[in-house]
């Protein structure tokens, strides 16, 4: 039987050494060639607006909402805001039609001066007496 013994570190090290300097070599005659002359590439920069579209589906929340309610029922006399509009702290909204609240209050008037008359006739009345 015959056994093949491992390389010898000294063979490994000169090897090495020899495939680096053939490398270093081919490197300088190929690459780094003095007499070639170096290219540079140019270019022109134009200054141009850049515009970026982006599609999305989505939900769009509000920051704020308020529900609102009147503290009476009645039919709308005008709409002075519509859905999606910026409205501000006071801002008239919607005006109600006053038309039937004006005769009752009319109606509650006359009640309170037959009785501040009717109060007054009995205060004389009295004094009369």
């Amino acid at each position: 039987m015959h056994f093949q013994h491992p390389p010898s570190k000294k063979l490994i090290i000169i090897t090495a050494i020899i495939v680096i300097i053939l490398s270093l070599i081919l490197l300088k005659v190929f690459y780094l060639d003095p007499n070639k002359p170096l290219v540079y590439e140019f270019t022109t920069v134009n200054k141009v607006d850049l515009t970026q579209e982006v599609s999305v589906t989505g939900t769009i929340v509000p920051k704020d909402s308020a529900d609102l309610s009147f503290e009476i029922t009645g039919k709308v006399k005008g709409i002075y805001a519509a859905v999606g509009d910026s409205v501000t702290a006071g801002q008239v909204l919607i005006k109600l039609d006053t038309t039937e609240l004006d005769a009752k209050l009319a109606q509650a008037q006359a009640a309170v001066d037959t009785s501040l008359a009717d109060a007054s006739k009995a205060e004389t009345q009295i004094s009369e007496n």
